[in-house]
């Protein structure tokens, strides 16, 4: 293949004819961009000399006033505007690029629609003169319904012809004789009896005017009536103060609700409020009540504004929302815009829907000790600027449920009045909840950690629930851990009383007062120590009325056979035994079923019902103490040794010991050896298991009473 050198011709050509078309392209584009930013700019240009002359005629609303009175048009100038410091005398134009003239003009006129300032630039004064008169109009409206003449506002700014100078022709005799000036309504409007128009389908329609001018050219002009919708009464609704569009839907299915939420730090409350809102009525000419439909008692009506006989015109009111599900009629009369002695009714119905909220700050009482009951007080108002909870009906009682984690609490719970109290008005509400009320309903064991509490306004309905501490239990071994004063660690002696019981990690606990009682079949127990698995080591708080004998004084004789011979002895006859004194013990207390009592060890053999050691008696001596005159059996034994001779022995020893075993007693404070004649009493000891209790506050007086 032959190799290549350089360009054709052809190829060339192509390249140079590319290369104009691009840079066409290329210089196009540039051009445009640069026309765009020219147009940009001059359009910046004219509306900041248009928001000048604005703000010229805010500061100089004189100058303005005949526009409302006898001009149609009135004229001010770019000097007018830099004299007053609104523009920069070295203002440019942009497509020009040459200072803007002092004289230029800025005509000012009024809005056909609204009334209100509008401004044109630039001006060419010698093409915007008029050669003739011309009509000077504002649009027009009316309400639904109400009768208009189209010749309403005639010979004023609304309704005018203008000379040339833009002097308005207001004399309605000149207007109608000179000008033979004339109007005509849509075929949409029936004519009344008193020669006005009316319709009742609201929209924009065109009012023809016609007039002759002095050279005899009939001239023309449309103006728009609008003839307003028949309204619909309705609300505005704001959240602290902010619009807010709830979606309240049907009274018994809506989809939306509105939270009143306590600010603490700012010690107030936001919720939801509204006003009136009719839309298409002049504010000035229609008059509103507003109420609210009760259910308790069913079926009253509640005027938020006004009456059933005096309707009011004030639409700057904000109202407070009420609690629960509520119904509210708007209703209206709105009156002619120009006739007021037309009017007709409208009513609006609406449902609005706000939570009931008791926040828990203002509760107190609550605590994680576990008790049979508490005390809960609901602040009547908290913080500085001594604020209620928020409620427009107003709080008439208040529903409590004891539960645990995972129970949920929802609107379905059915009302009982045993879980209600009232409010107590103007003040604080106490209330002492207890885990064992209703009295009916306490069986078994009945533990809960949380109490729920919520509102009921005076209209009957429910608010949220509010979960606060409750730690409520009739479990007597939990209750315990709470009241008892208790010591020691270990098995070591109770020594100090002021120490909290520890529920694990090996402790035991040891009760130091005498004032926590339970009590069983019309037994009473003081309660000396809950060890680590919940068991109650007690003390009935009675004695037996038997004596039981010790011993009796008679002479036995003990003897030996050894081979060193016979070995003898004497002693005093002991006739209390263990099984003995413990037996006294269970028959003092026999009516009570075993399955109450847990098993345990004293002195090496297992119990159910038993008395103490001499030890016991110690450590637990300021709960069990007895008077100096009542002597009570122990369960541990000491031992009297003796020895007994023989004259002749074998093989050993002349002598040998024995031993008799008796039992110690309690007499008073002190423990005392008894071998010798005397009747002791029996004090009998347990350890409850689980036991339960559905009345009666722990104390000698009023003991927990165990079911």
């Amino acid at each position: 293949m032959k190799k290549k050198n350089g360009f054709t011709l052809v190829e060339l050509l192509v390249t140079i004819v590319l290369l104009g078309v691009v840079t066409t392209v290329i210089i196009f584009n540039v051009t445009n961009i640069s026309k765009n930013s020219k147009k940009t700019e001059y359009e910046r240009f004219v509306a900041s000399i248009k928001s000048s002359a604005s703000v010229y005629a805010d500061m100089n609303p004189e100058a303005f006033q005949d526009l409302y009175v006898n001009k149609a048009f009135i004229y001010v100038t770019v000097g007018n505007l830099i004299d007053s410091g609104l523009v920069d005398e070295k203002i440019k134009n942009p497509y020009t690029n040459e200072k803007v003239k002092r004289d230029e003009l800025v005509k000012a006129s009024l809005d056909t629609t609204t009334a209100a300032l509008t401004f044109e630039y630039p001006i060419d004064k010698a093409k915007d003169t008029k050669t003739e008169v011309f009509m000077v109009a504002i649009n027009d409206y009316v309400v639904w319904g109400e009768p208009y003449d189209c010749m309403q506002g005639l010979g004023s700014y609304r309704l005018a012809l203008s000379d040339e100078e833009g002097n308005l022709i207001t004399d309605t005799n000149t207007l109608k004789n000179d000008y033979h000036l004339a109007c005509s309504m849509p075929n949409d409007f029936e004519k009344t009896s008193d020669n006005r128009y009316k319709t009742s389908e609201s929209g924009n329609y065109d009012v023809t005017y016609t007039w002759l001018t002095k050279s005899g050219v009939k001239k023309s002009f449309t103006r728009t009536l609008r003839v307003n919708s028949k309204v619909t009464p309705a609300f505005k609704t704001y959240y602290d103060g902010v619009e807010t569009n709830y979606d309240f839907d049907d009274l018994n299915n809506g989809k939306m609700w509105a939270t009143p939420e306590y600010v603490a730090s700012e010690n107030r409350w936001k919720y939801l409020t509204y006003k009136p809102y009719i839309e298409g009525a002049d504010e000035e000419s229609t008059s509103y009540n507003i109420k609210v439909q009760s259910k308790d008692p069913l079926g009253q009506e509640i005027y938020v504004a006004g009456s059933a006989n005096n309707l009011i015109s004030d639409f700057s009111t904000v109202y407070d929302a009420y609690d629960g599900n509520v119904l509210y009629t708007l209703k209206t009369i709105v009156r002619g815009h120009y006739d007021k002695n037309y009017s007709y009714d409208a009513e609006g119905k609406y449902n609005m829907r706000q939570k009931l909220v008791l926040p828990k700050q203002y509760i107190s009482g609550y605590s994680t000790n576990w008790t049979t009951d508490k005390t809960y007080t609901i602040a009547d108002k908290i913080g500085t600027n001594n604020t209620a909870v928020y409620s427009k009906f107003g709080i008439a009682k208040f529903e409590y449920r004891l539960a645990n984690e995972g129970t949920e609490m929802n609107d379905s719970i059915i009302n009982d009045a045993r879980y209600t109290f009232n409010k107590t008005a103007n003040s604080n509400t106490t209330k002492n909840i207890d885990v064992r009320y209703p009295s009916d309903e306490c069986k078994g064991n009945l533990q809960y950690t949380y109490v729920y509490i919520r509102p009921i306004n005076n209209n009957g309905f429910k608010g949220d629930w509010v979960k606060v501490d409750g730690y409520l239990t009739n479990q007597v071994d939990m209750l315990v851990l709470t009241n008892m004063k208790t010591g020691g660690t270990n098995g070591t002696t109770c020594t100090d009383c002021n120490s909290c019981c520890k529920a694990e990690g090996g402790e035991a606990c040891y009760y130091c007062n005498r004032n926590f009682y339970v009590n069983l079949r019309g037994h009473n127990f003081v309660i000396l120590e809950r060890d680590n698995q919940g068991n109650l080591f007690s003390a009935l708080n009675a004695v037996t009325t038997k004596c039981v004998n010790g011993s009796v004084t008679r002479l036995e004789k003990w003897g030996l056979q050894t081979c060193d011979g016979y070995f003898t002895g004497t002693y005093n006859q002991t006739t209390a035994t263990e099984e003995y004194i413990e037996a006294e013990a269970a028959n003092l207390i026999s009516d009570i079923p075993s399955s109450y009592f847990e098993s345990y060890t004293v002195e090496g053999h297992t119990v159910k019902i038993g008395t103490f050691t001499a030890d016991q008696f110690k450590k637990y001596s300021n709960a069990i103490f007895e008077n100096a005159n009542t002597n009570l059996w122990t369960i541990t034994k000491y031992s009297e040794v003796k020895q007994s001779f023989v004259s002749d022995p074998y093989a050993h020893g002349n002598s040998t010991t024995y031993s008799n075993s008796y039992y110690y007693i309690q007499k008073g404070s002190n423990i005392t050896q008894s071998y010798y004649g005397g009747c002791n009493q029996v004090k009998p000891a347990v350890k409850f298991g689980k036991i339960y209790t559905c009345g009666g506050n722990g104390t000698a007086n009023n003991p927990y009473t165990i079911i």
